[in-house]
């Protein structure tokens, strides 16, 4: 009961010196595209609430940058629609026959709406991918010549290079010219399968949207049989490398979800920050944002090449901000005040915890402690649990897992578990409590398919049953060719697809 009565007293004392959150609090920060010009690094970046929608605009001080662990100098937060900047769009169209003929009629009508709906600074090209990828038009801001390029997308072609697609939209959006709008974006519009053997592999496109870091709005018209899940997964991960948003076409209107990422776009805030000796050496480095406000923080990371521009000769000489260098704003000061009477009150309350507990301890000594322990296969309130039954139910099966000496049931220690490729390769690890799976060297068993997630899922051991749960990967686990939403049950031999990948699963 001491427990219980320290942590109340710490919850009242951080209640009493929280500033109240308003509507549209913080919750999350997404990293869409970073570009330097000669005296600032710019950072466009989705600072959302709870619901996805733009969150309060934070105070400048609010907002710390990094390049590979160096500190930047946050000069300046505004939303992207304030900036008076334009925006350099590419269309990039899949032909190959994937879209039916209702549809592409569709897709050209809508992106001759978004034209039409295009602000003076704005540029607007379109390529296409099937057979070959075309250019229709290069960036332009002629909606005419527009709308006539346009006209000419057709879905006749047999063959998808969806890859290569990608890497010539790539390689047209970080050109460096001078009279283009800086913020790029490509809007994809495919099935998500590539069908083409030779030209870009998937593992080079990966690469270049990771370090291009121009974000890939992904709209995926969903293809029929085998091919509908790899496609989506295919796509997801595009998605994911380039820093962009998935939408699933499915009974959505082109025009409504294009209105959708319009005002994505505008939403987005343009966070400049300055740093003395940032040099562009064309090489790969990790930028990360940390945003904080009140009791809310949220951060991102990623991946992006330092890319010389027309603007710059290779080294940008920038100046601290004198108002950052010589003495803090007031209403900077005034934010440090409230962290130092925070951070002071919140060092009484740890240290008045820790000493109850010391006491309690000499105490109570090797007495039981009074709280109930909750069982191992009871759900928390903290973890998805299937919703139709409790952790360990039989779900119509009466087979346990056969650790091959005859037993069943959760007595024996561990069970190994092996994962074998459709290619042969397998990979193995024993199962006591809880092991990950993922494409991150800090899992249990490391999978490097660029279409499984970092730590993608985890196979549990619960009441003698070995069960499988997606950890929100970005392109879903299968089990037997089911999309699983919740832990599932697992048996020696069934085929489990992460990502795209297919591997058979024995114990």
């Amino acid at each position: 009961m001491v427990k219980r009565r320290i942590c109340a007293l710490a919850a009242a004392l951080v209640a009493a010196v929280q500033i109240p959150v308003s509507a549209g609090a913080l919750h999350e920060t997404h990293t869409r595209q970073i570009y330097c010009f000669s005296d600032i690094m710019r950072a466009y970046i989705d600072i959302e609430d709870q619901n996805s929608s733009p969150a309060a605009k934070p105070e400048r001080s609010s907002v710390i940058g990094y390049i590979d662990g160096t500190k930047l100098t946050t000069s300046s937060v505004e939303r992207f629609a304030d900036t008076g900047e334009g925006v350099a769009d590419i269309f990039l169209v899949d032909v190959s026959g994937s879209l039916k003929d209702s549809q592409m009629t569709t897709v050209r009508a809508a992106i001759k709406t978004w034209a039409n709906n295009m602000k003076q600074k704005d540029r607007l090209a379109v390529m296409t991918f099937g057979d070959d990828v075309n250019t229709l038009i290069d960036f332009s801001a002629d909606k005419k010549a527009i709308s006539s390029a346009v006209d000419k997308i057709t879905n006749n072609d047999n063959n998808t290079q969806l890859y290569g697609g990608i890497a010539q939209a790539l390689k047209l959006a970080t050109r460096s010219d001078t009279d283009l709008p800086k913020r790029r974006n490509i809007l994809l519009i495919t099935d998500g399968v590539n069908d083409y053997g030779g030209g870009v592999s998937e593992n080079d496109v990966y690469s270049q949207l990771q370090s291009s870091l121009v974000p890939v709005y992904s709209m995926w018209m969903p293809a029929g049989g085998s091919i509908r899940e790899k496609g989506r997964a295919t796509l997801n991960s595009v998605t994911e490398y380039s820093g962009g948003t998935f939408y699933d076409m499915t009974d959505k209107n082109i025009d409504t979800v294009y209105d959708w990422i319009r005002q994505s776009i505008q939403d987005t805030y343009a966070v400049d920050f300055s740093y003395g000796g940032a040099s562009a050496d064309n090489a790969e480095h990790v930028f990360k944002v940390r945003v904080a406000e009140n009791d809310k923080v949220a951060e991102d990371s990623v991946h992006f090449t330092l890319s010389k521009t027309d603007e710059e000769s290779g080294t940008y000489n920038i100046a601290v901000p004198a108002d950052e260098s010589n003495s803090a704003s007031s209403e900077d000061g005034d934010r440090r005040k409230k962290i130092i009477v925070i951070a002071g009150i919140a060092a009484a309350v740890v240290a008045a915890a820790a000493a109850a507990i010391l006491l309690f301890m000499r105490k109570k000594k090797n007495d039981a402690y009074d709280e109930p322990v909750i069982p191992y296969n009871a759900p928390s309130s903290n973890y998805n649990a299937p919703s139709n039954q409790p952790y360990g139910a039989d779900n119509g099966k009466t087979v346990g897992i056969d650790y091959g000496n005859g037993t069943r049931g959760s007595t024996v220690p561990g069970v190994k578990v092996t994962l074998v490729s459709s290619s042969g390769g397998a990979k193995s690890a024993v199962v006591s409590d809880k092991i990950t799976v993922g494409r991150s060297s800090k899992c249990d068993v490391v999978l490097g398919a660029p279409t499984i997630s970092g730590t993608h899922a985890s196979v549990m051991l619960m009441n003698g049953r070995l069960y499988l749960e997606d950890l929100h990967s970005a392109n879903g686990t299968l089990v037997n060719g089911r999309l699983i939403t919740s832990p599932a049950e697992l048996n020696s031999g069934d085929m489990v697809i992460f990502g795209s990948e297919e591997y058979r699963i024995s114990f």
